[in-house]
């Protein structure tokens, strides 16, 4: 038990498929917010697609972001269970 909250987002990608892309972003770990369908980082403007690629490195300070990174999903649909790992 205990450490930091997982933070992610889900979107399905077909009928019984999903992605699971974490919230956090990669240049200094701010929660990124959902606009228009892309990630965008409060702290230093980074931008992210939906699929979580950087479309914009952070702006007034130094270092850069990374894709955000994924996670596992499956998908049971006899239980409609999504399990991410």
């Amino acid at each position: 038990g205990g450490g930091f909250p997982v933070l992610i987002a889900v979107k399905r990608t077909g009928p019984a498929t999903f992605a699971a892309i974490s919230t956090v972003c990669t240049h200094q770990q701010c929660e990124v917010n959902i606009l228009s369908g892309a990630f965008v980082c409060p702290c230093h403007d980074a931008r992210y697609d939906s699929d979580g690629h950087v479309t914009a490195q952070p702006v007034r300070t130094s270092g850069s972001a990374s894709n955000l990174p994924l996670y596992t999903t499956k998908y049971d649909a006899a239980t409609d269970t999504l399990t991410i790992s």
